[in-house]
């Protein structure tokens, strides 16, 4: 659905208005960039509505950043393609090959999230209404700790 809705203008952008040749790289990543850029527009202005400054909101940073990881991750399969051959892959490596890219895509957001989310977690006054999500992950493992810790203590005890 958003795929759509924001890459129908990047591709106006860069086909119709920049007529770069569709099946050229750059067109590639410029449809890349374009609908990212698009997209931290978007969430800039929810931003701006809920009294985040220009200055302060991280929403066009966050979604470009995006458009890069992306490019990087291009990169890396490229290579992988180019230095292993169809031929000389295996079910082991395509696996292998998952488990990096699902620890990429997780380092990657750890990285480049904070710049979105902080502003916005900044604003939080610790009331119901500032709360980003309706519960807290941090009472949820303090919860977890408090059923844990009299067994560990009953366990020290007899120990």
């Amino acid at each position: 659905m958003y795929r759509q809705t924001f890459g129908s203008p990047a591709r106006f952008l860069v086909d119709d208005i920049l007529r770069i040749p569709k099946n050229h790289i750059v067109a590639r990543y410029a449809k890349i960039l374009s609908t990212f850029f698009i997209s931290g527009l978007l969430h800039l202005s929810t931003d701006i509505a809920v009294g985040i400054g220009l200055s302060e909101s991280g929403s066009i940073r966050f979604f470009c950043t995006q458009a890069l990881g992306i490019s990087l991750e291009d990169g890396v399969q490229a290579l992988y393609h180019y230095f292993i051959p169809k031929e000389q892959r295996c079910s082991k490596t395509d696996h292998l090959a998952k488990i990096i890219g699902y620890a990429w895509l997780g380092v990657f957001l750890a990285w480049s999230t904070p710049i979105w989310a902080f502003p916005a977690m900044r604003r939080n006054g610790g009331e119901a209404k500032d709360l980003i999500l309706p519960f807290s992950i941090m009472k949820f493992f303090a919860g977890i700790a408090s059923l844990i810790q009299p067994v560990h203590d009953d366990a020290v005890k007899r120990g």
